[in-house]
C-alpha cells in the first residue's frame, strides 16, 4: 500500500509539473502569426476568449462540431459569451488552453507535430485533439472536454439547431423577467404549451394544464 501511495504520489507531481511547463509554454505563444487556414477577422466585441486565441478558437469549432452549413465566427462568439458567465479562473484556464493548442512548440510536446493548430486542415486538427483526448496528462484531457462541451452547448443553444436532432424546444415560453421590484412577482406569466387541439394556454397558470388536458 505504501509503494503504490508513493506511486501514485510521484504520478501526481509528475503530472503537475509537466502540466504547468505545458500552460507555460502555451502562455508564450508567439504574438505575430504567420499567414494560416484561419481567418483573423473578429466579427464582434469579445467578452472572455483573448483576441490572440480567435485563430486557435475558430479552428477549434471548425474541427469539434460535426459537418453542416454552420456560421462558424457567430458560434465562435456564441462559446466567448457563454465563457463570459464562467468564474474567473475557468476564463483564465480556457485562454490558456486555446494559447496552448495553437502553439507549436507545445504541439511537438502534447500532439505529435510541430506546427501551429490553426494552419492544419480539419482532419489534422481533429487528430490533434484526439491526442488530448487520450492524453495520459489529465490538464490536457480537461481542456479537450471543456472546449468540446462549450462548442457543443453554442451549436445547440442555438433552437433551430437543435430541432435538427429533434429537440422540439422548451415546454414552454418564458419573457425575459426583468430587472426584479419589490414585493412583485420574480418573473411573468408564461406561456404553457398544451398538446390539445395545437392551442395555447396563456393565463399564467401551469395549473391549468395537467397531463396536456385543460381543466
Amino acid at each position: 500500500m505504501a509503494d503504490d501511495n508513493q506511486v501514485s504520489r510521484r504520478m501526481f507531481l509528475k503530472t503537475g509539473l509537466v502540466g504547468g511547463v505545458l500552460l507555460a509554454a502555451g502562455a508564450g505563444a508567439l504574438v505575430v502569426a504567420p499567414e494560416g487556414k484561419v481567418s483573423t477577422d473578429i466579427p464582434g466585441d469579445l467578452a472572455a476568449v483573448e483576441p490572440s486565441n480567435w485563430r486557435a478558437l475558430v479552428a477549434m469549432i471548425e474541427a469539434v462540431i460535426p459537418d453542416g452549413d454552420y456560421d462558424i465566427p457567430s458560434l465562435a462568439l456564441a462559446f466567448d459569451q457563454r465563457l463570459s458567465h464562467g468564474y474567473p479562473g475557468i476564463r483564465k484556464d480556457m485562454n490558456l488552453g486555446l494559447a496552448l493548442l495553437e502553439n507549436p512548440v507545445a504541439g511537438g510536446l502534447t500532439r505529435g507535430g510541430f506546427k501551429r493548430f490553426s494552419t492544419m486542415n480539419v482532419a489534422e486538427r481533429q487528430q490533434a485533439l484526439y491526442r488530448w483526448r487520450d492524453s495520459r496528462i489529465g490538464l490536457l484531457g480537461l481542456a479537450y472536454i471543456g472546449m468540446r462541451k462549450l462548442v457543443l452547448g453554442s451549436l445547440y443553444g442555438d433552437l433551430d439547431v437543435a430541432k435538427e436532432v429533434g429537440y422540439p424546444g422548451p415546454p414552454w415560453l418564458k419573457d425575459d423577467p426583468g430587472p426584479i421590484e419589490a414585493r412583485k412577482p420574480l418573473s411573468p406569466p408564461f406561456v404553457v404549451q398544451a398538446n390539445v387541439d395545437d392551442s395555447l394556454v396563456t393565463d399564467g397558470d401551469p395549473a391549468l394544464v395537467t397531463d396536456g388536458v385543460t381543466e
